[in-house]
Formats: structure tokens, sequence, C-alpha cells
């Protein structure tokens, strides 16, 4: 995989660590909207903490993946490891084994 590759693949993540980001700053409009009662903001709450979490794995699993991409020339069985394959891996075997 080309190094341009590899930082077109990390801008992206770094674009959904900034959405994930968005989100929380949006968290705070939810909670002083008076419009809204208790268990609405609850849920909506409940909702982009989900999001988020799942925003903030996934696109930081593939910065960290595409820096050892660039620093690290790590492969992937017979094939060279992408940001995509790490992610995969953090999904289904957990950050720590995706990184090593």
């Amino acid at each position: 995989m080309s190094n341009i590759k590899i930082f077109v693949q990390m801008a992206g993540a770094i674009a959904g660590v900034a959405s994930a980001i968005n989100s929380i700053i949006n968290l705070t409009k939810v909670w002083s909207d008076e419009n809204k009662s208790t268990g609405e903001k609850i849920l909506q709450t409940f909702m982009a903490l989900g999001q988020i979490a799942t925003m903030l794995t996934l696109n930081l699993t593939k910065l960290a993946g595409g820096f050892k991409l660039l620093f690290g020339n790590i492969a992937v069985g017979s094939g060279e490891a992408t940001l995509g394959t790490i992610a995969e891996i953090a999904a289904t075997k957990g950050l720590s084994a995706a990184l090593a």
C-alpha cells in the first residue's frame, strides 16, 4: 500500500474523529433544549454515546494502524495490512490484537 493511500485513509479517520467530537459537542445542545423531556434527553444521549463510541473506536484504530503501516511495515498473513483489515481485527479480537 502506498504512503499516499495510507495518508488519505488516515485523513478520513481524522474526519471521523472530528465528527465524533462534534457529536459530543451537540450533546450539550440536547441538554440545554427546554422543549425536550428528560426522557427524550436521556434517550438521545444514549443513542449518541453508542454512535460516538463506535466512531471513536473505529477511527482511532485506523489512525493507529496507519501509523504502524507508515512506520512499522506490518503485514497480515501473506499480504500487506490495510487500515480496513486492522479495523476488522480490532472489531473481532480487540484493539490490542489489531495493534500487536
